[in-house]
């Protein structure tokens, strides 16, 4: 009877772990793909008349789940080299990086 349980819970992480994700790839990358397009947007018009902006000003009317989602796509526009990314204590300064001209 113990190997029967040992078995069937071998089987089940087994299942756990062979099963295909619920979420489907290719969605999910055009998800990101469009978030991270319309927070460039955002930024090009933020950074239009400055020549930088704090992370918080950016940021301010955002709840706090929004918040994390900007900071997450802050860092895929900084890998792209649209901003530079600089931390100014507890804040983070967004500058213009080559890709924004004035």
């Amino acid at each position: 009877e113990e190997a029967s349980k040992q078995d069937a819970q071998k089987q089940s992480i087994s299942e756990l772990i062979d099963s295909e994700p619920l979420l489907e790839l290719d969605k999910f990358v055009v998800k990101i793909e469009e978030l991270v397009k319309d927070f460039r947007q955002e930024l090009v018009n933020q950074l239009h008349d400055v020549n930088e902006i704090l992370f918080s000003e950016l940021t301010k009317n955002k709840s706090i789940l929004d918040r994390a989602k900007s900071f997450i796509l802050l860092l895929f526009v900084a890998v792209e080299g649209l901003v530079i990314l600089e931390q100014l204590d507890s804040d983070i300064i967004i500058k213009r990086g080559n890709v924004i001209g004035k």
